[in-house]
């Protein structure tokens, strides 16, 4: 396996170059204070790409005109840990919790 570290501001820079490739899922992770999020794609093989995401910020651009199928991962990520992914029209139908879910999302770990 191969994994790759992108800065998030080369991050959607980084994910074109991967059109030609299958996007197998999205792994999010409380990382030191912060998200860490991995996207394996397979083409010859495993790939992972890391980006981290702030915490107190945590915003990244949607992948979904990409790989539309990214889009319930996206929206599990969501619910599950609050990461904002801006460009998918879906993000806030919840998929896990109930539509009245007021409470900070459950894998959001406070430091």
């Amino acid at each position: 396996m191969k994994e790759k570290k992108i800065d998030l501001k080369n991050f959607r820079k980084e994910i074109e170059k991967l059109r030609d490739c299958r996007l197998i899922t999205i792994t999010a992770l409380n990382y030191n204070g912060n998200y860490k999020l991995l996207y394996h794609f397979d083409k010859n093989g495993i790939k992972t790409f890391e980006v981290l995401v702030q915490k107190k910020k945590p915003v990244i651009e949607s992948i979904i005109d990409i790989f539309p199928s990214v889009e319930f991962y996206e929206r599990e990520i969501h619910d599950l840990f609050g990461i904002e992914f801006s460009g998918n029209p879906r993000l806030h139908k919840k998929m896990f919790l109930p539509d009245d879910w007021k409470e900070k999302p459950p894998f959001q770990k406070s430091d």
